[in-house]
């Protein structure tokens, strides 16, 4: 899959106001770290679900450079805010046992690959998604997008293509670290 080939499901998605090498394929290492979800307005969400599979509002991702995934999900506050001091993140996927994995697959174009995400306790789960990296700010349809934001393709597992879901992933500034260490500033 091509930039110009995503920038073409982008414009059909979300009208973007980018060029196709805006955009690039998220490698591996361009994941670590702690993200927090940006919600993407509904209408612009495929229509081949029948409902959100995450539905909380409040929603942080952490992938660690030895495979681990971890995901934290709650309700907003009375005041409607998600917000999470970053160091709490960074302590909470410090201590969440390992039971969810990530692993990067390259694909047969160089600088491409998916990311599989499963579980150790359902053996029979696995999330598809193709992962994308905003190289520049860009404004879809009043949606902000910054720099280092992620967009995250859910892929269908029977042909990898159809996209399933939409997730827009910001950095939280702090990195996870292996259980029982103490939690890291973020690398600039």
């Amino acid at each position: 899959m091509n930039s110009r080939w995503l920038l073409s499901l982008l414009l059909l998605l979300l009208p973007i106001h980018a060029k196709a090498n805006d955009i690039t394929m998220a490698q591996r290492a361009d994941l670590i770290g702690i993200w927090e979800s940006i919600e993407i307005n509904n209408q612009f969400q495929p229509k081949l679900l029948p409902s959100s599979p995450w539905p909380l509002k409040c929603q942080w991702f952490a992938f660690f450079a030895d495979g681990r995934y971890a995901t934290l999900m709650k309700t907003p506050d009375s005041g409607g805010s998600c917000g999470e001091d970053p160091k709490a993140l960074a302590e909470f996927f410090a201590k969440v046992p390992a039971t969810m994995f990530f692993k990067w697959e390259a694909s047969k174009e160089p600088d491409k690959g998916l990311v599989f995400v499963g579980s150790t306790e359902q053996k029979n789960h696995m999330e598809i998604w193709s992962p994308h990296l905003f190289k520049v700010d860009a404004d879809i349809r009043g949606e902000k997008y910054q720099k280092g934001d992620l967009f995250l393709r859910l892929l269908s597992p029977k042909n990898f293509t159809d996209t399933l879901w939409l997730r827009h992933l910001r950095r939280v500034n702090a990195q996870p670290s292996a259980p029982g260490d103490a939690p890291q500033a973020a690398r600039p």
